[in-house]
């Protein structure tokens, strides 16, 4: 763990400043260094594929419907599957970046565009799983992840993140999983004054 990540993450997030955006990317730079293995990394944050489905991020990419509703399963780790395990209808919508400026970037700040899939409650377009994949010469990157609902906080939350990452330069390979728990809830209180000019 990060020593008081927590606390400053919270304190961006609860007095945002125009500076809050470059703040919260050097923390998470900085907390990139705490990943295990020759990989660096800063995309492996459970919420983060949420941002392919934002509005503004919709030109980025083609998405459509697809009947390929099994996560998919390596051969080396067939237990892969156990975290994505729905009991309700899905629809499994994949996602494939197409434009340039790509969201996800090399050490080198080159593109690296990303694809992979949703597994989205069609009733409520709740979104149960994410996939996200990248790769190129040099690197290969499977991130999942499940949400949960959340009673407290009425809201799907994430509950497990499952990596897997190949450096094909050192053939080394990384593997690991997240589990979340004991979720809460901030509150904020603003004041507001109006005033009128005469």
């Amino acid at each position: 763990m990060v020593r008081d990540r927590t606390e400053r993450l919270s304190q961006l997030f609860l007095r945002r400043r125009p500076s809050s955006d470059a703040q919260i990317r050097r923390i998470l730079d900085e907390s990139s260094r705490y990943n295990i293995g020759d990989i660096r990394r800063n995309v492996n944050t459970p919420t983060y594929p949420l941002l392919f489905l934002e509005t503004a991020n919709h030109f980025r990419f083609k998405f459509k419907q697809t009947k390929d509703r099994r996560p998919r399963t390596e051969p080396e780790n067939p237990a892969r599957d156990g975290a994505f395990r729905v009991s309700t209808e899905v629809w499994v919508i994949a996602y494939e970046e197409k434009e340039a400026g790509t969201l996800i970037k090399t050490d080198g700040h080159k593109d690296l565009p990303a694809k992979g899939r949703f597994w989205i409650e069609p009733a409520t377009g709740r979104v149960l799983m994410s996939e996200l994949l990248v790769s190129n010469r040099k690197l290969r990157a499977t991130i999942d992840v499940s949400y949960q609902s959340e009673p407290i906080l009425g809201l799907l939350v994430p509950i497990e993140m499952r990596e897997w990452y190949d450096n094909m330069k050192t053939r080394s390979h990384i593997e690991a999983v997240a589990t979340y728990g004991k979720f809460r809830q901030f509150q904020v209180n603003t004041d507001q004054t109006f005033l009128i000019k005469q």
